[in-house]
């Protein structure tokens, strides 16, 4: 069971509200006073507060929180206007942090919510090409997903119509400059070396790139510096469908 406080249609929350929703295991409360007014069960075990910007702690209300649900762990799902408040502002404390963008692995792994309403998808199979202009970013991660035995490859941009074939692609953003950019570079893919799911590895993601590109059909974002743990998740897994 989990509590989710705060915003749940915000743009950059809303696909991790539908997938705690659909798991039939989550509640919501708009705030924190309506969550300690209005009281799901004390025994509540996960509260996640929804954070689109760097609103300071309500100390007060969250001591209360606190007293309403004493067996609860908490963690704060953050927008993009939180970040780098680690460093120029003051993070809520006794609070786990998960960006907005990394809900996926992190939300699904803390919350404790059943995992048949994770999304879900059969192990990779195959290479995996990671696909960098930068040598030393292409070469990290090989180096990384090698180390756990995961068959992969750095990809030069124009090596991709005569290389392959590949189970997944990893996209630095050093090589998408326009979403045109890649529809053209993917469709090379497809014509030589079949269908290959599409990851996308930004620094400083933003919801309306990351809709576009999902949209155009990549499966998985994972922001910089990269998390090992998330990358090899997101190779398991397909993203829900709508």
């Amino acid at each position: 069971m989990m509590l989710w406080i705060g915003d749940n249609q915000h743009p950059e929350f809303r696909d991790a509200w539908t997938w705690a929703s659909q798991s039939g295991q989550c509640q919501h409360r708009d705030s924190i006073d309506a969550a300690v007014e209005q009281p799901v069960a004390r025994s509540t075990p996960r509260i996640v507060i929804a954070r689109p910007d760097r609103q300071p702690l309500p100390a007060a209300a969250f001591n209360a929180l606190q007293q309403q649900y004493p067996l609860a762990s908490y963690a704060t799902l953050l927008g993009s206007l939180c970040e780098g408040e680690q460093r120029t502002g003051t993070p809520w404390p006794h609070c786990q942090r998960i960006y907005w963008h990394r809900w996926s692995f992190q939300l699904v792994a803390w919350s404790g919510l059943n995992p048949q309403a994770s999304p879900s998808a059969p192990a990779t199979s195959g290479c995996i090409g990671i696909v960098s202009r930068s040598r030393w970013i292409g070469s990290g991660v090989v180096d990384s997903l090698r180390h756990a035995s995961i068959p992969c490859v750095a990809v030069a941009p124009q090596q991709l119509a005569v290389a392959g074939p590949y189970s997944d692609l990893l996209w630095d953003d050093s090589v998408i400059a326009t979403l045109d950019d890649w529809q053209a570079q993917a469709a090379a893919v497809a014509a030589h070396a079949g269908t290959a799911r599409h990851h996308w590895l930004v620094s400083s993601p933003r919801v309306e790139t990351w809709h576009a590109l999902q949209a155009a059909g990549f499966e998985a974002l994972h922001s910089k510096p990269l998390d090992l743990d998330g990358i090899l998740d997101s190779l398991n897994r397909r993203t829900a469908t709508a």
